[in-house]
């Protein structure tokens, strides 16, 4: 690999990680951020889908009650106007009951003993004889779903609950019971209503028996409503029958810490997101209190799966992670180009002429380095010539000396003539060695 592409891939690198580094942060902060608000968002779209089954589910409730109130007005009007004709009663009922919805599966008029006519003269009447000749008539589904009047016998199980409203003076509804209907056992609850006479006295009742297996309610596969009374006893689940006359409270539900009844009974809503075990799914949960008279609030819980609500939040975040990693390839691409074209050039030029700068600034170091060496050489040099100067001194010294006494012995052999004659011609020679490395040691102070 050549220096250049060493070059690239350092300052790349220097360049490229911080900018990702940076970009990564900012792009986790803006899903987190993103997700939060879209988040919120989807709280108001899950509150306002669970508001419209609630409306939906109070629609249903409520026109199953104006259906009761319309037969109730008509009958205490007719029963204040002195009118105990049955056959009048009859067609009353009649012509009510084609109105049914159909969630429902009857409607009924009962009277108390005795206040239509005298209930001995019915005893044996067909359509009287099992309720000891009062007066009641039944309308209702037949196996072919056509209304139709149905025998008296099925108004028996209808006596307890007179009492019970009597007891309640106000309306009632039963809990979930199984009763045969249409040649099979259904899971019917009855709401009750009471016909007042001119005194304010209960006179008889009006019911309507809704079966949850003909409610016809939302019955998407996404979103679950369970209906359920001021008890907890579950009416009608769309995506559940098998749970329709359970408890609420004993399932699954994510309300540990909620005292579920006690806030639909205060008129008070909750929303909670927990994991299904059941479904392995994550879902939204919804209760709400539905008013159905007075004091007496019913719940529905909308159960929404995250999923389903939070999708347009999971889009939002893949797309801002594809925008970061198109953003990061874009600069590991770019980035080096640009460094290899523009950068590198200029710094390739910059070490150049840094170079020469340091080449001359050595060769001027060299030189001062070299001075600095000739003038210690010099000093040196001057010393070692003294010593030389001094020693020869001292060997001219000797040789006169020498020479001196040989003199003063002429007797001696003419040998001793030569040698004095050699001595005297070596100190000669000494002392014109000594001039000349006088005269250098004066050279080299003068170049010094």
């Amino acid at each position: 690999m050549s220096c250049r592409n060493c070059l690239n891939i350092k300052v790349s690198l220097f360049i490229i990680i911080p900018i990702i580094i940076i970009i990564m942060s900012a792009g986790i902060l803006t899903i987190l951020h993103t997700y939060n608000i879209s988040r919120d968002m989807s709280l108001v779209t899950i509150d306002q889908i669970s508001e419209v089954q609630l409306l939906n589910m109070r629609d249903l409730i409520n026109n199953e009650l104006n259906f009761m109130k319309g037969i109730k007005f008509v009958s205490e009007e007719l029963y204040c106007s002195n009118i105990r004709d049955r056959k009048i009663y009859e067609n009353v009922m009649c012509k009510f009951s084609k109105k049914i919805s159909e969630n429902a599966e009857a409607v009924f008029l009962l009277f108390l003993p005795n206040a239509i006519d005298n209930d001995n003269a019915y005893k044996n009447d067909s359509w009287y004889k099992n309720i000891n000749g009062r007066f009641g008539i039944y309308m209702g589904k037949d196996k072919d779903g056509n209304i139709s009047r149905l025998g008296t016998e099925n108004l028996q199980l209808k006596l307890s609950f007179i009492e019970d409203t009597i007891e309640k003076n106000n309306m009632y509804i039963t809990p979930i019971y199984s009763v045969q209907m249409q040649n099979r056992y259904k899971q019917v609850q009855t709401c009750l209503m009471p016909i007042y006479s001119n005194n304010d006295e209960i006179i008889g009742v009006i019911g309507l028996d809704v079966s949850s297996d003909s409610m016809n309610f939302d019955d998407g596969k996404d979103i679950s409503a369970t209906l359920f009374d001021e008890n907890g006893n579950i009416i009608y689940c769309n995506t559940d029958s098998e749970i329709i006359g359970e408890n609420f409270t004993n399932l699954y539900h994510p309300y540990d810490n909620h005292n579920i009844l006690n806030m639909i009974n205060s008129n008070e809503s909750l929303i909670v997101e927990k994991y299904n075990v059941k479904k392995s799914n994550r879902y939204f949960y919804i209760v709400k209190p539905i008013n159905l008279f007075d004091d007496v609030y019913w719940g529905i819980e909308v159960a929404i799966p995250s999923i389903m609500v939070l999708k347009n939040n999971y889009k939002i975040s893949v797309m801002i992670g594809i925008m970061i990693s198109i953003i990061i390839i874009l600069i590991i691409i770019i980035v080096p180009n640009i460094i290899n074209k523009k950068v590198i050039p200029v710094i390739n030029f910059f070490n150049k002429n840094k170079s020469k700068t340091k080449s001359d600034n050595i060769d001027n170091i060299k030189s001062d380095d070299v001075i600095i060496d000739t003038d210690v050489n010099q000093d040196n040099t001057i010393k070692y010539l003294n010593s030389v100067i001094n020693a020869l001194k001292g060997k001219t010294y000797k040789v006169s000396d020498d020479s001196m006494s040989k003199k003063s012995n002429d007797h001696k052999s003419n040998n001793d003539s030569k040698f004095v004659k050699g001595a005297s011609e070596n100190s000669k020679s000494i002392n014109e060695e000594s001039e000349e490395l006088k005269n250098i040691i004066e050279y080299f102070k003068l170049i010094k």
